[in-house]
């Protein structure tokens, strides 16, 4: 991150530091109930996953700041094959 705010014309940087934000984490399961569901596993953004029929998502959503508030605006899972 850089930054070029003081006023005086000169260049300064800046460190950022993640104060906010979620983990998605993912099973499936080939029937609705989920008696017999996979363990949680982590998701990483972008990549695929491989699943059964039915997919429960879980997001835990944390901040070090008391004064921030993660959100979770939206979740895209996609099917293929």
């Amino acid at each position: 991150m850089w930054f070029c705010g003081n006023g005086f014309g000169t260049v300064g940087i800046a460190r950022g530091k993640v104060q906010t934000g979620v983990r998605l984490t993912v099973r499936s399961n080939e029937t609705a109930d989920g008696a017999s569901a996979a363990a949680w596993r982590d998701v990483d953004p972008g990549c695929p996953l491989d699943v059964q029929r039915f997919i429960q998502v879980g997001a835990e959503l944390w901040s070090s700041d008391r004064e921030l508030t993660p959100a979770l605006n939206r979740l895209t899972i996609q099917a293929h094959g």
